[in-house]
């Protein structure tokens, strides 16, 4: 692999440690170091492209701020909140005495330094910034403009931070259609502003809309990230979270409850309530405290459950189930006894059913904590 710092000691050498393409190569290796990330290794190198900006243009210029704002995101992904709101402030004064209160590295600014402040736990403070960076955001690009999407959901997120989700939801609505217009509806950040709304309408009890929203990013990150995409797995996490909110609700009204990943006492049954993904095998384990149990036959020549709304409908819609859907099912019915032979009767009949495919399937959503009510 050798020596990381190569690149950039080769440019300084070459050029002299103050000259303006040693702080590029600097940032260029640091930003590669953070992608894949090495954040130790990326913040020095940020740290000396600082040095060396501000030595060549000055402490006031647009490249020293870029620097600075560069530096802030590995130090606040580093959990040092303190010092990247500090970096965040100064790269704002920067453009805002450079450039103009008005310029759209100046509504970034706003938006990154809000997004920092509210982990910092100061969402009032981050409010005013993100009602700034909406208003530049606006009128330099206009209302329908992806940047103005992205301080639209930088505003939602604030709101929600205060609580007020009835006033985030009509921002997030205007996200998830800006970006279905301007990037399509397939767009990597369209489901990205499906899942947001999915939380708020969560919060809201929303609980159908919800649902529908989390299931159609879960299945946009499938085919544009992956399935084993981090994003992908975060979906999941949400949906699960959606849907056992769903039975939640409905078991406290007595009715029966939406999708139970329990087994009768003494089957083989899920693991505990929804975690983030882990590898989990097919061990047995007590049936979670709390949880309303369904029965599934030890005979049964069909995957339906009576009293499982969830299982009973992924049965009666197997011909066109959506994929987030049948995932979360195979990782419920995967872990009953011959819980292979139940996946396989409950898929095939789908179109696109595939022996090999659901084998695959399976094996990975049996990686997940199953979801339960």
């Amino acid at each position: 692999h050798g020596d990381r710092g190569m690149p950039g000691r080769a440019v300084e050498k070459s050029l002299g440690p103050n000259h303006p393409s040693t702080a590029i190569s600097l940032s260029g290796l640091a930003t590669l170091l953070y992608a894949n990330g090495d954040l130790k290794g990326a913040q020095p190198l940020f740290e000396r492209a600082v040095a060396v900006n501000e030595s060549v243009y000055g402490a006031e210029h647009p490249i020293a701020a870029n620097s600075l704002a560069n530096l802030g995101v590995v130090v606040r992904a580093s959990g040092d909140l303190r010092r990247a709101c500090q970096l965040f402030e100064r790269a704002l004064g920067i453009r805002e005495h450079v450039l103009g209160t008005d310029h759209p590295d100046v509504a970034v600014s706003l938006d990154v330094l809000s997004a920092s402040l509210r982990d910092l736990g100061a969402p009032r403070k981050a409010l005013s910034l993100s009602t700034r960076s909406v208003a530049i955001s606006e009128r330099v690009f206009g209302p329908e403009h992806a940047r103005t999407a992205a301080s639209l959901e930088g505003l939602a997120n604030t709101l929600c931070s205060l609580g007020q989700l009835r006033e985030a939801r009509p921002l997030l609505e205007r996200v998830l259609a800006i970006r279905e217009k301007a990037l399509g509806a397939d767009h990597g950040s369209t489901a990205t502003a499906l899942l947001g709304l999915a939380r708020v309408l969560e919060d809201l009890r929303e609980l159908e809309r919800a649902r529908a929203c989390a299931t159609r990013a879960v299945d946009l990150y499938e085919r544009v990230r992956g399935p084993n995409h981090p994003d992908t797995a975060r979906g999941l996490e949400i949906l699960a979270r959606v849907l056992q909110t769903s039975s939640a609700v409905v078991c406290k009204m007595g009715r029966a409850p939406i999708g139970t990943a329990a087994i009768e006492p003494g089957s083989t049954a899920a693991g505990p309530a929804w975690e983030p993904p882990r590898p989990t095998g097919h061990a047995s384990c007590r049936v979670p405290r709390g949880v309303v149990t369904v029965s599934f036959s030890r005979q049964v020549p069909s995957p339906r459950v009576p009293g499982c709304s969830f299982i009973a409908h992924c049965h009666d819609d197997a011909e066109e189930l959506p994929e987030p859907e049948w995932f979360l099912a195979l990782g419920i019915v995967g872990r009953c006894e011959n819980g292979a032979q139940l996946a396989h009767k409950m898929s095939e009949a789908h179109a696109d059913y595939d022996e090999a495919e659901t084998d695959e399937k399976l094996e990975r959503s049996l990686e997940y904590g199953p979801r339960t009510c």
